[in-house]
Protein backbone atom coordinates (compact mmCIF):
# COMPACT_ATOMS: atom_id res chain seq x y z
CA UNK A 1 0.00 0.00 0.00
CA UNK A 2 1.35 3.39 -0.92
CA UNK A 3 1.18 6.04 1.57
CA UNK A 4 2.51 9.57 2.01
CA UNK A 5 4.38 10.60 4.88
CA UNK A 6 3.02 14.00 6.69
CA UNK A 7 6.03 16.01 8.58
CA UNK A 8 3.85 19.32 9.15
CA UNK A 9 5.56 22.50 7.54
CA UNK A 10 9.09 20.86 5.55
CA UNK A 11 8.51 21.36 1.70
CA UNK A 12 4.61 21.10 2.35
CA UNK A 13 2.73 22.79 -0.43
CA UNK A 14 -0.40 24.70 1.05
CA UNK A 15 -3.82 23.10 0.92
CA UNK A 16 -7.12 25.19 0.33
CA UNK A 17 -8.64 26.58 3.26
CA UNK A 18 -12.62 25.95 3.92
CA UNK A 19 -14.94 26.93 6.48
CA UNK A 20 -16.17 24.42 8.80
CA UNK A 21 -18.40 23.83 11.47
CA UNK A 22 -16.75 23.65 14.27
CA UNK A 23 -16.88 20.16 16.20
CA UNK A 24 -18.78 19.49 19.41
CA UNK A 25 -16.38 16.30 21.17
CA UNK A 26 -18.55 14.06 22.92
CA UNK A 27 -17.24 10.98 24.56
CA UNK A 28 -18.54 7.81 22.88
CA UNK A 29 -17.40 5.41 25.27
CA UNK A 30 -15.69 6.15 29.13
CA UNK A 31 -13.44 3.10 30.96
CA UNK A 32 -11.60 4.18 33.62
CA UNK A 33 -8.81 2.14 35.49
CA UNK A 34 -9.51 0.06 38.01
CA UNK A 35 -5.85 -0.04 39.69
CA UNK A 36 -3.98 2.55 41.54
CA UNK A 37 -1.25 3.87 38.90
CA UNK A 38 -2.09 1.58 36.46
CA UNK A 39 -1.71 3.95 33.87
CA UNK A 40 -4.54 2.65 31.81
CA UNK A 41 -4.54 4.83 28.13
CA UNK A 42 -0.26 5.03 28.63
CA UNK A 43 -0.34 4.24 24.73
CA UNK A 44 -3.52 3.76 22.53
CA UNK A 45 -3.91 2.58 19.28
CA UNK A 46 -6.29 2.01 16.47
CA UNK A 47 -6.53 -0.42 13.96
CA UNK A 48 -7.26 1.60 11.00
CA UNK A 49 -7.04 0.04 7.34
CA UNK A 50 -6.58 -3.28 9.26
CA UNK A 51 -8.03 -6.59 7.20
CA UNK A 52 -11.37 -8.67 7.89
CA UNK A 53 -9.87 -10.99 10.08
CA UNK A 54 -8.99 -8.54 12.85
CA UNK A 55 -11.40 -8.96 15.79
CA UNK A 56 -10.56 -5.81 17.19
CA UNK A 57 -10.32 -1.76 16.71
CA UNK A 58 -8.67 -1.32 19.44
CA UNK A 59 -5.42 -1.45 21.97
CA UNK A 60 -4.68 0.45 25.12
CA UNK A 61 -1.84 0.33 26.84
CA UNK A 62 -1.92 -0.57 30.93
CA UNK A 63 1.78 0.35 32.31
CA UNK A 64 1.43 -0.57 36.12
CA UNK A 65 4.99 1.54 38.18
CA UNK A 66 4.67 -1.04 40.75
CA UNK A 67 5.40 -4.29 37.99
CA UNK A 68 7.83 -5.55 35.71
CA UNK A 69 4.92 -6.53 33.11
CA UNK A 70 2.90 -3.66 31.21
CA UNK A 71 -0.37 -5.18 29.29
CA UNK A 72 -1.73 -4.76 26.22
CA UNK A 73 -5.73 -4.77 25.95
CA UNK A 74 -7.54 -5.39 22.98
CA UNK A 75 -11.39 -3.93 22.41
CA UNK A 76 -13.84 -4.08 19.52
CA UNK A 77 -15.74 -0.93 20.26
CA UNK A 78 -18.92 -0.93 18.82
CA UNK A 79 -21.25 0.59 21.29
CA UNK A 80 -20.93 2.10 24.83
CA UNK A 81 -21.47 -1.04 26.65
CA UNK A 82 -18.35 -2.78 25.05
CA UNK A 83 -15.75 -1.61 27.87
CA UNK A 84 -14.66 -5.59 28.29
CA UNK A 85 -11.37 -6.15 26.61
CA UNK A 86 -11.84 -8.63 24.01
CA UNK A 87 -8.06 -9.82 24.78
CA UNK A 88 -5.27 -9.68 27.09
CA UNK A 89 -1.35 -9.85 26.49
CA UNK A 90 1.56 -8.83 27.97
CA UNK A 91 2.84 -5.41 26.09
CA UNK A 92 3.32 -2.31 26.10
CA UNK A 93 2.64 -1.32 22.46
CA UNK A 94 1.70 -2.77 19.44
CA UNK A 95 1.41 -1.89 15.58
CA UNK A 96 -0.45 -3.66 12.39
CA UNK A 97 0.61 -5.15 9.10
CA UNK A 98 0.99 -7.94 6.81
CA UNK A 99 3.92 -9.55 7.56
CA UNK A 100 3.67 -12.29 5.10
CA UNK A 101 1.60 -11.24 2.96
CA UNK A 102 -1.56 -13.36 3.05
CA UNK A 103 -3.79 -10.88 2.72
CA UNK A 104 -4.57 -10.78 6.69
CA UNK A 105 -4.03 -8.56 9.41
CA UNK A 106 -0.58 -9.56 11.34
CA UNK A 107 0.55 -7.97 15.24
CA UNK A 108 4.18 -6.77 16.20
CA UNK A 109 4.35 -6.18 20.10
CA UNK A 110 6.39 -4.55 21.73
CA UNK A 111 7.41 -6.49 24.90
CA UNK A 112 9.21 -4.61 27.52
CA UNK A 113 10.07 -4.88 31.19
CA UNK A 114 8.81 -1.83 32.38
CA UNK A 115 11.29 -0.81 35.45
CA UNK A 116 14.88 -1.51 33.70
CA UNK A 117 13.86 -2.61 29.93
CA UNK A 118 16.31 -4.89 29.77
CA UNK A 119 16.74 -7.21 26.94
CA UNK A 120 13.05 -6.08 25.47
CA UNK A 121 11.49 -8.02 22.65
CA UNK A 122 9.28 -7.77 19.69
CA UNK A 123 6.66 -10.31 19.44
CA UNK A 124 4.98 -11.03 16.04
CA UNK A 125 1.78 -12.36 15.98
CA UNK A 126 0.25 -13.79 12.72
CA UNK A 127 -3.30 -13.68 11.28
CA UNK A 128 -5.41 -16.21 10.34
CA UNK A 129 -9.04 -16.39 9.24
CA UNK A 130 -10.76 -16.47 12.45
CA UNK A 131 -8.36 -13.77 14.11
CA UNK A 132 -5.18 -13.36 15.73
CA UNK A 133 -2.93 -16.21 16.33
CA UNK A 134 -2.80 -16.56 20.09
CA UNK A 135 1.22 -17.32 20.48
CA UNK A 136 3.65 -15.67 18.70
CA UNK A 137 4.86 -16.73 15.47
CA UNK A 138 8.38 -14.69 15.57
CA UNK A 139 10.22 -13.82 18.85
CA UNK A 140 13.08 -10.75 18.09
CA UNK A 141 15.19 -10.05 21.04
CA UNK A 142 17.07 -7.15 21.42
CA UNK A 143 20.83 -6.87 20.30
CA UNK A 144 21.57 -5.15 23.56
CA UNK A 145 20.06 -4.65 26.92
CA UNK A 146 18.21 -1.15 27.77
CA UNK A 147 18.77 0.03 24.39
CA UNK A 148 14.84 0.92 24.27
CA UNK A 149 14.53 -2.08 21.48
CA UNK A 150 10.84 -2.02 19.85
CA UNK A 151 9.86 1.42 21.85
CA UNK A 152 9.38 2.37 18.25
CA UNK A 153 8.06 0.70 15.72
CA UNK A 154 6.81 1.22 11.93
CA UNK A 155 5.58 -0.49 8.92
CA UNK A 156 5.59 -0.58 5.41
CA UNK A 157 7.00 -1.58 1.97
CA UNK A 158 10.77 -0.43 2.39
CA UNK A 159 12.04 -3.04 -0.07
CA UNK A 160 8.95 -2.87 -2.60
CA UNK A 161 8.15 -6.28 -3.18
CA UNK A 162 4.08 -5.74 -2.12
CA UNK A 163 4.44 -7.09 1.24
CA UNK A 164 4.59 -5.26 4.44
CA UNK A 165 8.15 -4.88 6.31
CA UNK A 166 8.77 -4.35 10.09
CA UNK A 167 11.20 -1.56 11.28
CA UNK A 168 12.05 -1.45 14.83
CA UNK A 169 14.37 0.84 16.18
CA UNK A 170 16.32 1.31 19.43
CA UNK A 171 17.07 4.77 20.07
CA UNK A 172 19.87 4.12 23.50
CA UNK A 173 22.11 1.82 21.39
CA UNK A 174 25.63 2.23 22.58
CA UNK A 175 27.90 1.94 19.78
CA UNK A 176 30.49 1.58 22.92
CA UNK A 177 29.58 1.18 26.40
CA UNK A 178 30.49 4.33 28.61
CA UNK A 179 29.49 6.68 26.11
CA UNK A 180 26.53 8.54 24.66
CA UNK A 181 24.07 6.56 22.32
CA UNK A 182 24.35 6.25 18.77
CA UNK A 183 20.57 4.60 18.31
CA UNK A 184 20.74 1.92 15.87
CA UNK A 185 17.41 0.61 13.66
CA UNK A 186 16.34 -2.52 12.64
CA UNK A 187 15.02 -3.72 8.90
CA UNK A 188 13.16 -7.37 8.92
CA UNK A 189 11.84 -7.77 5.09
CA UNK A 190 7.81 -9.34 5.18
CA UNK A 191 7.93 -12.59 3.24
CA UNK A 192 6.94 -16.18 3.91
CA UNK A 193 8.98 -16.28 6.89
CA UNK A 194 10.54 -13.39 9.21
CA UNK A 195 14.17 -13.99 9.62
CA UNK A 196 15.29 -13.47 13.57
CA UNK A 197 18.52 -11.29 11.85
CA UNK A 198 17.34 -7.74 10.16
CA UNK A 199 18.03 -8.13 6.56
CA UNK A 200 19.66 -4.54 7.33
CA UNK A 201 20.42 -1.62 10.15
CA UNK A 202 20.74 1.99 10.33
CA UNK A 203 23.39 3.41 13.20
CA UNK A 204 23.83 6.50 14.60
CA UNK A 205 27.44 8.06 12.72
CA UNK A 206 28.12 9.76 16.25
CA UNK A 207 28.01 9.26 20.01
CA UNK A 208 24.81 10.79 21.46
CA UNK A 209 22.53 10.84 17.82
CA UNK A 210 19.84 8.79 19.39
CA UNK A 211 18.58 7.99 16.06
CA UNK A 212 15.26 6.30 16.12
CA UNK A 213 13.16 7.94 18.57
CA UNK A 214 10.22 8.18 15.86
CA UNK A 215 9.61 6.43 12.44
CA UNK A 216 7.55 6.21 9.40
CA UNK A 217 7.35 4.84 5.84
CA UNK A 218 5.84 6.75 2.89
CA UNK A 219 6.73 7.53 -1.00
CA UNK A 220 8.49 11.27 -0.11
CA UNK A 221 9.33 11.95 -3.32
CA UNK A 222 6.79 10.68 -5.39
CA UNK A 223 8.90 8.63 -7.51
CA UNK A 224 6.94 5.21 -6.83
CA UNK A 225 9.58 3.68 -4.11
CA UNK A 226 9.06 3.69 -0.65
CA UNK A 227 11.39 5.62 1.49
CA UNK A 228 12.28 5.84 5.04
CA UNK A 229 12.52 9.06 7.69
CA UNK A 230 13.69 8.29 11.01
CA UNK A 231 13.83 10.75 13.46
CA UNK A 232 16.89 11.44 15.93
CA UNK A 233 16.80 12.83 19.45
CA UNK A 234 20.72 14.10 20.24
CA UNK A 235 22.01 15.27 23.07
CA UNK A 236 21.33 19.31 22.29
CA UNK A 237 19.38 18.82 19.42
CA UNK A 238 16.41 16.54 17.62
CA UNK A 239 16.74 15.72 13.70
CA UNK A 240 15.44 14.26 10.67
CA UNK A 241 16.66 11.60 8.52
CA UNK A 242 15.39 10.56 5.15
CA UNK A 243 16.09 7.62 3.51
CA UNK A 244 15.33 7.42 -0.55
CA UNK A 245 14.05 4.27 -1.75
CA UNK A 246 14.55 2.97 -4.85
CA UNK A 247 15.05 -0.35 -6.86
CA UNK A 248 18.03 -1.15 -6.15
CA UNK A 249 18.98 -2.50 -2.71
CA UNK A 250 18.48 0.08 -0.01
CA UNK A 251 21.24 2.95 0.62
CA UNK A 252 21.81 3.31 4.62
CA UNK A 253 23.22 6.56 3.89
CA UNK A 254 20.54 9.71 4.36
CA UNK A 255 19.91 11.14 1.58
CA UNK A 256 18.54 14.39 3.33
CA UNK A 257 18.85 15.88 7.33
CA UNK A 258 17.16 18.37 8.76
CA UNK A 259 15.99 20.28 10.96
CA UNK A 260 19.21 20.12 12.74
CA UNK A 261 18.47 22.89 15.30
CA UNK A 262 19.30 24.02 19.07
CA UNK A 263 15.97 25.85 19.43
CA UNK A 264 14.03 23.38 17.03
CA UNK A 265 12.39 20.18 18.45
CA UNK A 266 10.68 17.68 16.06
CA UNK A 267 7.97 16.68 18.00
CA UNK A 268 5.63 14.80 15.45
CA UNK A 269 5.76 12.31 13.16
CA UNK A 270 2.92 10.36 10.88
CA UNK A 271 2.26 8.40 8.07
CA UNK A 272 -1.58 9.19 6.25
CA UNK A 273 -3.12 7.81 3.72
CA UNK A 274 -1.77 9.60 0.44
CA UNK A 275 -2.88 13.55 0.08
CA UNK A 276 -3.77 15.38 -3.13
CA UNK A 277 -0.93 18.48 -3.15
CA UNK A 278 0.63 18.06 0.38
CA UNK A 279 4.07 16.18 0.61
CA UNK A 280 6.54 16.26 3.48
CA UNK A 281 5.22 17.48 6.75
CA UNK A 282 6.37 17.43 10.44
CA UNK A 283 5.23 18.94 13.44
CA UNK A 284 7.75 20.92 15.58
CA UNK A 285 8.02 22.63 18.70
CA UNK A 286 10.22 26.49 18.61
Amino acid sequence: MKRKLILLLLLGKLLPVHAQIPWKLEPFIEYFGHVRDSALGARVKGFVGSHSNSPFNVAVAESHQFTDLPKLRFYSFASPQDTIPRWTISGADVEHGDFNGDGLTDLAVWKSVNKSRAFDTVLVYLGNPAGIDTLPSYKLPAEQDRSAFGSTMCIGDVNNDGIDDLVITARDYHVQLGQFPQGKVYVHFGGDHLKPEPDFTITGTYAGARLGTRCAIADLNDDGFNDLAIRGSATIFEYLNVYFGSGAAFDTVADLTGPKSYRTIVSGLAQLPQLSGLSFVFSMKI
